[in-house]
């Protein structure tokens, strides 16, 4: 990845908010930072996964919206169902 190994330049204007440095090394191994993660609560979580269990996001999109998807897919010639077994 090319662009993580560029130099981010010091910028007169920016000095006090804009790192400097390789992004990936920035990113990676940051200098003077506070970690703020925290342990993740595994009930909390669970509770979480289980009230979204049964989402099915295409009960979200419009209607006009599921019609062009028809539409388009049989234009095409596009199976509207899917197999993860298709090629």
């Amino acid at each position: 990845m090319i662009q993580n190994t560029h130099k981010i330049r010091r910028q007169r204007l920016r000095e006090d908010y804009l790192p400097t440095g390789q992004p990936f090394l920035l990113y990676h191994y940051p200098d003077c930072v506070n970690d703020y993660k925290e342990h993740v609560d595994i009930d909390t979580l669970s509770q979480f996964e289980a009230e979204v269990k049964d989402f099915d996001l295409d009960e979200y999109l419009p209607v006009i919206t599921m019609r062009l998807y028809a539409q388009l897919f049989m234009a095409n010639g596009i199976p509207s169902e899917f197999v993860y077994s298709d090629t």
